[in-house]
């Protein structure tokens, strides 16, 4: 298993963030590498998602499913269709007015000796492109005009 976890700050609340970050059209523009992201319903437990990344070159197609969903709290979805299996997860946490946001992803099913190879190559490229990603997202979200009485 390859796990990577990143973290960041937003000076804006918990509200403003989750409205942005909860938005699908806006997650092509904030993760680095996703060229697709289309839910089939409604953002909510149980909707599927067909989405596309750019790994390495190359798209990759794939469909994940939203596994755990609590508005303003956060969210994680799993892959039931990829050549690799995952889990990607962020959690929203309000702090005096701003928001930390922690994304965890997550790939299974690595084993052996390139299993362990891969292994810290994934977590590599999971920790840079969440650490791209929520880079993107706290400049977005602080581009927003803040909410009256911040």
């Amino acid at each position: 298993m390859a796990q990577a976890q990143e973290q960041i700050l937003i000076n804006r609340p918990v509200e403003q963030v989750w409205a942005f970050h909860s938005d699908p059209t806006n997650i092509p523009r904030i993760s680095v590498n996703t060229t697709r992201y289309e839910p089939k319903g409604p953002m909510a437990l149980g909707c599927r998602i067909i989405g596309a990344t750019k790994v390495v070159g190359k798209t990759v197609e794939w469909e994940a499913d939203v596994v755990e969903y609590a508005p303003q709290r956060g969210y994680r979805l799993r892959s039931v269709v990829a050549p690799l299996q995952w889990e990607l997860a962020y959690s929203y946490r309000p702090i005096q007015g701003k928001t930390m946001v922690i994304a965890e992803q997550t790939a299974f099913g690595l084993s052996g000796f390139f299993g362990r190879i891969s292994e810290k190559f994934i977590v590599m490229r999971y920790r840079r492109d969440l650490s791209r990603n929520l880079a993107n997202l706290k400049q977005m979200v602080e581009e927003l005009p803040a909410p009256t009485g911040q």
